[in-house]
């Protein structure tokens, strides 16, 4: 009786070989997910694929994404029971686009509003211009003072920041801006253009589940 002789092979690198050709977003300090998927690299065996957002000193939302340690992804899942809700999220993950799914951030063209688009202006009817906002964001509307005078301003904003407002009970961020104003209401909505309303009533109109789970 013949047996056949194969080398020798280390089933769990094997394993984690065929584990890690996925291809993984790759980004620093990227103000959006648009950046993050423009590069991808791919991971070395025993790396997972990862995605982190945060909000800056300046209030920014911010992203960072690649391979890292399945070890470290581990640790950190398991610190992720004890942190408050409104912590930066690190979140790990395999297979193919798994990233578009963690922290909450689900990527589709489709999401992307057209809302109004103007820094300070004296009234709703004076904002004439329009932007595309990025597939995690939603429009927005302020009111606040500034040197005396009513000013208004719209844009965008990052589901982030629309649902951390809702989980503080609050549907705004009033108070001293960085710029020295003094807001008097803050609110985020979901359609295009719908930002062009009254903020008072769009931020009573906020609701859980609005913006996304």
């Amino acid at each position: 009786m013949y047996f056949l002789s194969f080398p020798s092979i280390d089933l769990y690198y094997l394993l984690s070989a065929v584990h890690c050709i996925d291809h993984c977003w790759l980004c620093d300090n990227a103000p959006d997910l648009t950046t993050c998927r423009n590069t991808t690299t791919t991971c070395n065996v025993g790396e997972q694929c990862f995605l982190e957002k945060f909000v800056n000193t300046l209030a920014e939302t911010r992203y960072n994404a690649g391979c890292r340690s399945q070890y470290f992804c581990r640790a950190m899942e398991a610190l992720s029971h004890r942190k408050r809700r409104l912590d930066p999220c690190s979140q790990c993950c395999t297979g193919p686009r798994c990233q578009e799914q963690l922290c909450g951030s689900t990527l589709s063209t489709e999401s992307r509003y057209r809302c109004l688009h103007c820094a300070s202006v004296s009234s709703t009817s004076s904002c004439t211009e329009r932007v595309t906002c990025q597939d995690t964001e939603v429009c927005k509307n302020d009111i606040f003072v500034d040197g005396g005078l009513l000013r208004y301003s719209f844009g965008c904003e990052d589901t982030y920041k629309c649902k951390a407002f809702l989980a503080l009970g609050v549907g705004s961020h009033t108070g001293r801006r960085d710029d020295m104003a003094v807001g008097l209401c803050s609110s985020c909505c979901v359609g295009d253009e719908c930002n062009k309303g009254d903020c008072f009533q769009m931020r009573h109109d906020m609701r859980p589940g609005m913006f996304g789970p």
